[in-house]
Formats: C-alpha cells, structure tokens, sequence
C-alpha cells in the first residue's frame, strides 16, 4: 500500500495501478485499495475505472472517495 501511495504522488499511475490491484487480488475486501486503484485512475484520465474502484471502496465501507467525488462533479 505504502508503494502505490509513493508511486501515485510521484505520477507514476500505471505503477500504482500496479500495487493496487496486487493488494485487491490478496484481500478483495480492502476498500482502501479500490479507493486508491480509483485515485491512480482518476489521475491517469480513467473516469469510468476510477468511480468503479471509488464505489466498491465505498460498498466495503470507506465512503470518503465517493463522497468528495461526487462534490467535485467526478462521480455520479
């Protein structure tokens, strides 16, 4: 997680996406990491991939993505 977060502040997305998606195949339920595969998203121009990923982080219980997603008129 520390990686992807390191990854996503330095702009590389696709590496982000990277260790994100490894964490989501260890624990589907990690609702940090689909916020965060949504961040990467968001960042590299992947609207629709970003509100999935910011939804199922908010599905498992982590809202706070969606909520500012949908204030910023990203996410419907």
């Amino acid at each position: 997680m520390n990686r992807g977060a390191t990854y996503l502040q330095m702009g590389k997305y696709n590496l982000a996406i990277e260790d994100f998606s490894e964490i989501i195949k260890r624990d589907p339920n990690s609702s940090d990491a689909y916020n965060n595969r949504g961040l990467a998203y968001h960042m590299s121009g992947k609207k629709e991939k970003a509100c999935n990923d910011i939804r199922k982080g908010c599905d498992l219980g982590n809202c706070v993505a969606l909520e500012t997603a949908k204030k910023k008129k990203l996410c419907q």
